[in-house]
This record gives C-alpha cells, sequence and structure tokens, in this order.
C-alpha cells in the first residue's frame, strides 16, 4: 500500500506552463506592445518566437533535471459566423490556426523537450461552443489527446464556463488565475477539484503569475517582478502547495526581456525546494 503523505508535508511544485500566442511577430501584436509598452519594433526576425520558445523548454529541463516539465498551451481557433465577432477575434485571438504549416516546428520543439500540449482556448470558444472543436483539430494536428486546457486571455464569460470546458473533453484546467494582476484567484495554492452538474468533476490547477500582467499590467521592472513572485511562491511553499506559472512564447525575445525574471524565480525556487511538474503530473499527484 503507497504511504499516505499530507498536503502539507508535501514539498511545493511549479508547473512550468507557456501560452503559445504567436508563431511569428504580426501586427495584432505590434499594436498591443505599442499599447502596453509604448513601443513597436517593426523589423524582427520571423524565428525569434520559436529561438525564444526553444530558450524556455530547455531552461526548464536544465532546471528540472528531467525533460517533461513543462505544459505548453497551443491554439486551435475556429472562425466565428459572425463578422462582427471574427472582426474581434482579429484582434483578440492567438494568430494562427491547427493548420498552420508554420506550427509543425514547434510541435516537433515540444515533442523534443518531453513537454506536454494543453488546448489554448480561443477568446469566444466558450461563448459560441466551438472548444470541443478546436481540441479535436489540434489532436490531429499533433496525434495524440489533449486532457488540459487554458482559456486565451483566462476568458471565462459565464457561470456555465467550467461545465462548457469540461464538456468539450477536457478534465484538467489552469484558467483560473488573474488577467491583470497576480495572486491567488480562488484561494486556491494547491490543484483542487470542481464539482459539476451530474456528479462530474473538473480538477483546476491555479495560475499564481504570469508575465504580461507582471510587466503590462503592474508596470513592474525585473526586480519588482522577481519580489513580488517570491513573496507569492513563499505563500505557496508554507503549504506545501503546486501552482502554475506561465510566461508566454516570445517571453525570451530581447525586446521583450522577461526570461530573467524568470530564470531568476525558477532558480530561487528550486533552491526553496520546489519541484517542477506538467499540469498533468501536478493532477494525478494531488487526486
Amino acid at each position: 500500500m503507497e504511504e499516505y503523505v499530507s498536503l502539507k508535508d508535501r514539498d511545493p511544485a511549479i508547473c512550468l506552463s507557456h501560452d503559445l500566442d504567436n508563431l511569428r511577430p504580426t501586427p495584432q501584436m505590434h499594436l498591443k506592445q505599442l499599447v502596453t509598452q509604448r513601443r513597436a519594433l517593426l523589423n524582427r526576425d520571423p524565428n525569434e518566437f520559436f529561438e525564444s520558445l526553444e530558450t524556455l523548454l530547455e531552461f526548464n529541463n536544465d532546471v528540472a533535471g528531467r525533460k517533461g516539465c513543462s505544459t505548453v498551451f497551443i491554439a486551435s481557433k475556429t472562425k466565428s459566423s459572425s463578422r462582427f465577432t471574427r472582426a474581434k477575434q482579429w484582434l483578440l485571438d492567438p494568430t494562427y490556426e491547427a493548420q498552420d504549416p508554420a506550427l509543425g516546428a514547434f510541435i516537433e520543439l515540444i515533442r523534443e523537450t518531453g513537454s506536454t500540449v494543453g488546448i489554448h482556448g480561443s477568446f469566444y470558444s466558450l461563448r459560441e461552443r466551438t472548444l470541443a472543436a478546436e481540441r479535436m483539430a489540434l489532436e490531429r494536428r499533433i496525434g495524440s489527446k489533449i486532457v488540459c486546457g487554458r482559456q486565451h486571455w483566462l476568458h471565462l464569460p459565464s457561470k456555465m464556463s467550467m461545465e462548457h470546458i469540461h464538456n468539450s473533453g477536457l478534465k484538467v484546467d489552469s484558467t483560473l488565475g488573474w488577467n491583470g494582476n497576480v495572486g491567488f484567484r480562488c484561494g486556491f495554492s494547491k490543484p483542487f477539484p470542481l464539482t459539476l452538474p451530474n456528479n462530474q468533476v473538473l480538477w483546476e490547477v491555479p495560475l499564481l503569475l504570469m508575465d504580461g500582467p507582471l510587466f503590462d499590467d503592474m508596470r513592474l521592472d525585473t526586480e519588482g517582478v522577481v519580489k513580488r513572485s517570491q513573496q507569492l511562491l513563499k505563500e505557496v511553499k508554507k503549504r506545501g502547495g503546486c501552482v502554475s506559472i506561465d510566461w508566454h512564447e516570445r517571453a525570451a525575445c530581447p525586446d521583450y526581456n522577461w526570461f530573467e525574471a524568470y530564470r531568476r524565480i525558477v532558480t530561487w525556487a528550486k533552491e526553496q525546494g520546489f519541484r517542477f511538474l506538467s499540469i498533468a503530473e501536478a493532477v494525478q499527484e494531488y487526486q
């Protein structure tokens, strides 16, 4: 019989996750960068996002001492039948589809690093009930089943959102975080089950930290991001918890310069005794 270990006595853990919003620099991204950072660099290397994600995933494996600790959420958006909604999708959604030929190199990178793929549900996927179709299209592209997801912009449009996620064929979610802030959105510092109608269960891995809110919304510099992140992770450590953190595919690009904070946060966490798990591994352990 397996020995029981109380959650409080567990070594804390972090799920290192990355949302793949862009395969290459796009006009939408330049526009957002102009709004959030008051600058836009138009002459950019089209391969820089691939190289940035490669830096992140290889660093994750190095610090964890193994492959398989990372989760990458890949988009597979569907176009709305409404022209008005499609116009908003152009601005809000990830800028590629599952069929995009350029996605192949990213998928191969994810395989080579042993990372897990989750579905990055598009902004309107819950309102228009397209998440299941998005999941299936991505499964066909990568050739394996997908059980976890995170909604783009952490967008949950109604009180039925979590039920819609479950009914789309997902068993695990990691959307519950702050889009514009950081911290414990539901007061949980470890994976927990959401009980849905008909006694269905969706497991949630809480999202504690995300690069955009820290740098763009909270306007913190690298030192401020590291300090705030360490404060929150100390609370996770006290409780033997496990949370997800999210740095996007572009984080290691020079003009974003978000990787240094990430490197320092994760290195510090390792020194503090944190383990590094994929989101699927975290749920399996905390169940």
